[in-house]
């Protein structure tokens, strides 16, 4: 689990996958045994490279990246890219639920910063984590964090 930090101004996070490529219950469609949870939603299956999210978080919050394996069958894992930047006033569909196997089992809700999304953002990832990452603002961190599937 890798949980990020924001300061004092909201942060807009891209989320780019290089890779990836997690087990996927093929007699449900679902994923039961390996995923990694994104502001809620599960992920797992494998997809085409460079597919992208977008993600709002208010200042003063986290977004938690969390994957959980059964270790049963092993696949390739995942490589993800993350990028992050002051928030404007820039529209963003942020996935909100469903399953990452698949783009039509995915939910979206598009939203902008306001008082009513920073009130009522939750981070739905969140556990007792091992590694936490502080992003105070986005001239002080990296231009991109790799996370490999292997924490």
């Amino acid at each position: 689990m890798v949980v990020f930090r924001t300061g004092d101004q909201a942060m807009m996070v891209l989320l780019q996958f290089n890779s990836f490529d997690l087990e996927m219950a093929l007699d449900f469609g679902s994923c039961d045994y390996d995923w990694l949870c994104v502001n809620g939603v599960k992920f797992c299956g494998d997809w085409a490279s460079r597919r992208v999210f977008e993600y709002l978080v208010p200042a003063h919050k986290t977004f938690t990246l969390y994957f959980s394996t059964d270790v049963a069958i092993t696949k390739t894992g995942f490589e993800a890219v993350l990028e992050a930047y002051h928030a404007s006033n820039k529209t963003v569909n942020i996935p909100t639920s469903g399953l990452g196997s698949s783009e039509k089992q995915i939910t979206y809700v598009t939203t902008a910063l306001s008082r009513d999304f920073t009130e009522n953002y939750k981070d739905k990832c969140n556990r007792s984590g091992y590694y936490s990452i502080f992003l105070p603002d986005a001239t002080s961190m990296p231009p991109s964090t790799r996370l490999p599937s292997s924490l």
